[in-house]
């Protein structure tokens, strides 16, 4: 009899012992061992928006890759590899719907974590809009101008993306100030997926390129608004492409960034250089090649892909906090100011070679944001939750 509850007791603690040696094999850091922490989440957080920036400290680690893998997903970024640098490394990591649990490695270290993503249940977002002349190649034909909603393609993978971004940008600035991780919701359809609209407007290429920017931003916003639903629950973020279908490249008369009242324009040219997946942010935000002569210059002369990247995204990012209600400022890191062109910073530990440069580690005291005066008018905004 004592031998059969003995046996028994073994069965019944057996899949207690399992779980303990699978939590030693996987997860972490040892007694006696160096560690891995996350420094700006805490385990099992819970998060409104699908794309986060984890920053790490390995503590023996100068150098090396953290592996971070987001075993709950089987999308394309369910393995990201980051640059750890003087202890260092920020990881930009896409969540699945509900718990999302990671491993994340550097050398012999592990460490499990785990966040929570559920949508946002803000009714007040971002609505992303492209907008295209009445004789574009883009524009769907006939002579239809209301709003559609976008089958993938090039300049939706590039706003979805670039739209995550500002939104995970947003909460961290605001978490570093000590205003909790809030930020805006983008407009999504029944499965939560990311709405990208197609606007035809009334006027030929020429037409638009002839007005003054401020008119043609107003003409623009005219036509968009008396096609929406819904105006006093969305901020719009629009792409302007303003090619003919007879035309492949840009004329230095397309360009324009502005926002105020709930609505920002920023001319397509701008996304060139903008990734289309989050999968390739950080080589994008990596690339010190120099600009091709087609493109548009970085507008902060550094020359290279990886900072035309940053100011144009940047540039976006700042015209949508115009349409949030920020003004500019004379703060050199405030993203109201020339902040935007180290919008890069935001997401990397290390900022490749430029023509100011040989290469710099970028510090937290480095990153941009917003100053705390304009964040308290962001914090009073409809479209600003936890």
């Amino acid at each position: 009899m004592t031998v059969v509850r003995t046996l028994a007791l073994i069965f019944a603690l057996m899949p207690s012992l399992l779980a303990q040696d699978i939590s030693l094999d996987s997860s972490a850091n040892k007694v006696g061992e160096s560690a891995i922490s996350i420094e700006n989440y805490a385990d099992a957080d819970v998060v409104r928006y699908s794309v986060v920036t984890l920053r790490g400290l390995v503590s023996n680690g100068d150098s090396g890759i953290a592996v971070v893998e987001n075993v709950s997903s089987d999308k394309e970024t369910r393995i990201v590899r980051a640059n750890v640098i003087q202890g260092r490394f920020k990881a930009l990591v896409e969540l699945v719907p509900g718990r999302n649990d990671f491993l994340i490695g550097n050398g012999s270290l592990r460490l499990n974590f785990s966040l929570i993503y559920r949508r946002s249940f803000n009714e007040n977002v971002v609505r992303l809009i492209s907008f295209v002349p009445s004789d574009s190649a883009l524009s769907n034909g006939g002579n239809d101008e209301t709003l559609i909603p976008m089958e993938d393609g090039e300049i939706v993978r590039k706003l979805v993306v670039a739209a995550k971004l500002w939104q995970t940008a947003t909460a961290e600035r605001l978490f570093d100030l000590g205003y909790g991780r809030r930020t805006f919701a983008l407009e999504t359809d029944d499965t939560g997926e990311v709405v990208v609209w197609r606007k035809r407007g009334k006027r030929l290429a020429k037409e638009y390129r002839e007005l003054p920017p401020r008119e043609r931003f107003n003409t623009i916003r005219r036509e968009v608004l008396e096609d929406s639903q819904r105006i006093g629950e969305l901020v719009f973020f629009v792409c302007f492409d303003s090619r003919a279908k007879n035309e492949s490249d840009f004329s230095s008369k397309d360009a324009i960034a502005l926002g105020v009242d709930s609505f920002s324009l920023l001319d397509a040219q701008r996304t060139i250089a903008w990734p289309e997946s989050i999968a390739v942010v950080a080589s994008s935000f990596s690339d010190s090649s120099p600009i091709p002569a087609i493109y548009l210059k970085d507008s902060a002369y550094r020359g290279t892909r990886w900072a035309l990247t940053a100011s144009t995204l940047g540039a976006g990012w700042h015209e949508l906090s115009h349409a949030f209600g920020l003004k500019h400022t004379s703060d050199p890191s405030d993203v109201m100011s020339r902040g935007f062109d180290r919008f890069n910073r935001v997401f990397m530990v290390y900022e490749p070679k430029c023509a100011f440069h040989d290469g710099l580690i970028v510090g937290e005291k480095d990153n941009v944001g917003w100053s705390r005066e304009n964040a308290e008018i962001l914090l009073r905004s409809k479209w600003i939750t936890e």
